[in-house]
């Protein structure tokens, strides 16, 4: 099963702690794709544009939306 994780970054100081939620999250069968694209001029609020260009990059598999301030 592929889930793909979406995330866009406003907030660059939080991807260390996000990417390791995801890496302790990881589970045997279970393929985690991230997809993070940084906007650090925060032009997005919210991220919206950022968010439908990464759902371009999804081609198979599930997806969801993980802000970069949550952890998985």
């Amino acid at each position: 099963m592929k889930l793909h994780l979406l995330t866009a970054c406003t907030r660059p100081e939080n991807i260390a702690r996000l990417g390791e939620s995801i890496d302790a999250a990881r589970r045997p069968g279970a393929d985690l794709i991230w997809h993070l694209k940084q906007d650090g001029e925060r032009k997005h609020v919210g991220g919206q544009a950022i968010k439908n260009a990464l759902i371009d990059r999804v081609a198979d598999g599930w997806l969801t939306f993980l802000d970069d301030d949550n952890l998985l």
